[in-house]
């Protein structure tokens, strides 16, 4: 009986690696609120992205597709008109703005969130939209910016695949946060998934747009 379970449990630890090594695959859509912004980091971006931009940005909606390392995103407003496509392909990354400016990924004034150092796991859970999720706590190498996300534990994640450029704007290292803030200095940022629909993607929807 007792070896019985241990094949149990071990054909089941064997198919939770093997889904986190397919990673995450469908569409997600991602409401953004900037809360708090300071004088030095706005200056910074508004030599990127214009006065326009960063006003509309500061409450809007994205959507993403997403299969192994593609990604394809659009940012819109309140009012449903462009801001960005995001772009994230095996040869490049960029974005591209309603005006037709392409930026290369590695021109964005972004914070580095290349290596991040977990501060906290926490015991507590809560659900959303149907996943248990448990609270995480990151901080950048320089300890500048606090991360705090709700971590659905359950959807698979690639972190080699899928922890990189774009991707790092939607997962942290431990997984996929359906609830996110971003502190640093005098900036916060909140991050919440309105709606996950885990299906295969076909080849052809991500192209470049």
């Amino acid at each position: 009986m007792r070896s019985k379970r241990s094949i149990i449990w071990l054909i089941l630890i064997c198919c939770i690696h093997a889904l986190n090594a397919q990673g995450f695959e469908g569409r997600l859509t991602v409401e953004f609120s900037e809360i708090s912004i300071d004088s030095a980091m706005r200056e910074k971006e508004l030599v990127f992205f214009g006065a326009e931009h960063i006003e509309r940005r500061s409450s809007s909606v994205a959507t993403y597709t997403i299969k192994s390392d593609k990604l394809i995103g659009r940012q819109v407003d309140k009012k449903g008109d462009l801001i960005y496509k995001y772009v994230q392909l095996k040869q490049e990354a960029y974005l591209v703005t309603s005006g037709g400016k392409k930026i290369n990924y590695n021109s964005i004034p972004m914070e580095n969130m290349a290596q991040l150092k977990r501060t906290y796991k926490g015991l507590e859970t809560k659900t959303i939209h149907g996943y248990r999720c448990r609270q995480y706590e990151y901080l950048t190498a320089d300890g500048n910016t606090r991360i705090i996300g709700w971590i659905a534990e359950s959807i698979p994640f690639d972190k080699k695949r899928q922890y990189q450029q774009f991707f790092r704007q939607l997962f942290l290292p431990d997984g996929l946060p359906l609830e996110k803030r971003m502190i640093y200095n005098k900036v916060e940022h909140c991050w919440r998934v309105t709606a996950i629909d885990l299906q295969k993607i076909p080849d052809a929807m991500l192209t470049i747009p």
